[in-house]
């Protein structure tokens, strides 16, 4: 490899397009480091540098470009070496999910669309803008989720909005990095968007979709319960913006500004900030859990050979120093259809409860209080008020159904030697407690299966069957919960279910 073609390939500058691979995992909640790093290093080691060099190879630019002030003359070993890029970056991609690597063979498709002198889309300014943001933004930040996850299913409307929000955010960024290679591209005969909308037309067109972008992931945060992300993003992008800001007041004074420095600079804050903030969200992501629900019935052990009902994501937060679980209950489609969230407060106590029960038409708000809980409860529109007492003597603790299990997993250990345990469960709809006691059903393959039912005989000859809850003997984790859901079938009755979880960090 010469000297030349080891500059055009630019490594460097492939990191300026990192900040939509870091939301991406960002949004995942995956801490497979092992997908995440192959599929960082498939996309700016191997794929970025391979359409980098097939760019410089069909432009011969003679004035700057992207990453590089002083282009060297192209020599003829740089195409050799962008396709041996993209052949090996494929290979791992196809290595670590045949759908990342289709997704990867369609992108590098179009960045030889892009620059190829036959069909040249960089020609022709709203096509190439609209084929670069795409591709760059919502395109790679579905194939990074897909990569990162390697999951068997994928639902493209849970990843809808943040993928459009990669894209607005690079719709703003790219003609910035064209507005000092105007003089080049005329040579060439390339009308790009920024030669069509001028100097400042380019800075006024980025201001615009650099707010839109702004505004539309401080709400996707704010909205996803991560106001606390919300204001992290206004101080670790607030740099790039005054910097852009400044960078425009100087070039209203003399156009020679809107050079390769400046936006090389813009371009450095910009991702910089982005990635910090990307990778400060995916760290704080302390725990989540996924999970398949099977009809109870069903007695196929090959998940692969079945199709489940729904999908349950939980995931634990830390939002203004307070821990935040966030429960969400999907279709197959991605439709949410239940959601849980619980607050708590000092000592572990629960603040706050909220159940948006999306099939029932059932709205529960629950906050403790010194008494104990009130609660407003909305079912289809009528609204009634209600409360319960909290209990205060440490084990007496009233328990939320969303932590049963962390109830039964602490006493794991003396329920797997025949211990009994109980333990009051608040019944959010009803508004009253019941007595509820765990203890063990048996042992098998490795897997402990705890029984869990109400304690009161004469409750539990009314109450559904028990539930079972499978948890792994060596580490703990649950495995498996059989039994009534909260979720109701295409019926609308009660749904039993047989829910697989699989855990996604610890």
């Amino acid at each position: 490899m010469t000297l030349s073609t080891l500059k055009h390939l630019r490594f460097p500058f492939s990191i300026l397009l990192a900040p939509v691979f870091f939301f991406a995992v960002s949004q995942t909640a995956s801490h497979d480091w092992l997908a995440v790093a192959t599929t960082f290093v498939i996309l700016h080691v191997f794929v970025y540098p391979a359409s980098n060099g097939f760019n410089s190879y069909y432009d011969r630019d003679e004035g700057a470009i992207g990453g590089l002030a002083m282009p060297p003359p192209v020599t003829n070993d740089l195409l050799f070496w962008s396709w041996a890029l993209e052949v090996v970056g494929l290979c791992f991609a196809f290595a670590l999910d045949h759908r990342f690597g289709w997704m990867l063979v369609v992108y590098g498709i179009f960045s030889k669309l892009y620059s190829h002198p036959r069909t040249r889309i960089k020609a022709r300014p709203i096509a190439s803008w609209l084929v670069v943001v795409f591709f760059q933004g919502a395109w790679i930040y579905v194939a990074t989720s897909l990569a990162v996850r390697r999951t068997s299913d994928f639902h493209l409307a849970s990843h809808l909005v943040p993928a459009i929000i990669s894209t607005l955010l690079l719709a703003g960024a790219y003609p910035l990095t064209q507005i000092f290679q105007h003089d080049e591209d005329a040579r060439r005969g390339d009308q790009t968007l920024s030669r069509l909308l001028g100097v400042r037309g380019t800075f006024l067109f980025s201001a615009v979709c650099f707010s839109i972008a702004g505004l539309s992931l401080l709400v996707f945060l704010a909205r996803s319960d991560r106001v606390i992300y919300a204001m992290w993003a206004v101080g670790l992008l607030a740099p790039a913006l005054v910097f852009f800001t400044f960078w425009y007041l100087r070039v209203l004074k003399d156009e020679r500004e809107a050079n390769f420095t400046n936006t090389m600079r813009m371009s450095l804050f910009w991702a910089i900030g982005a990635i910090a903030l990307f990778t400060l969200m995916w760290s704080r992501q302390s725990s989540a859990l996924e999970a398949k629900l099977y009809p109870l019935n069903s007695e196929a052990r090959d998940q692969s050979a079945q199709d489940f009902v729904y999908r349950f994501q939980s995931e634990d937060r830390v939002q203004e120093k307070k821990a935040v679980r966030v429960t969400k209950f999907e279709t197959k489609s991605g439709e949410v259809v239940a959601e849980e969230k619980v607050v708590l407060g000092e000592k572990g106590l629960v603040e706050e409860y909220v159940l948006d029960h999306r099939q029932q038409k059932l709205v529960i708000k629950i906050q403790r209080t010194e008494l104990g809980y009130q609660a407003e409860i909305s079912k289809s529109g009528k609204v009634r008020r209600d409360s319960a007492r909290a209990g205060s003597e440490g084990k007496s603790e009233v328990v939320l159904p969303p932590f049963i299990v962390d109830h039964i997993q602490r006493d794991l250990a003396n329920l797997e030697k025949g211990e009994k345990t109980e333990f009051k469960v608040l019944i959010p709809d009803l508004m009253q407690t019941i007595t509820f006691r765990a203890q063990l059903d048996r042992i098998e393959n490795g897997r402990v299966v705890i029984q869990l039912s109400p304690a009161n005989w004469i409750i539990s000859i009314f109450a559904p069957p028990p539930l079972y809850f499978f948890f792994d003997k060596k580490t703990k984790a649950l495995l498996e919960a059989h039994g009534q859901t909260l979720l109701v079938d295409e019926k609308g009755k009660p749904f039993f279910s047989r829910t697989v979880f699989e855990h996604q960090s610890k």
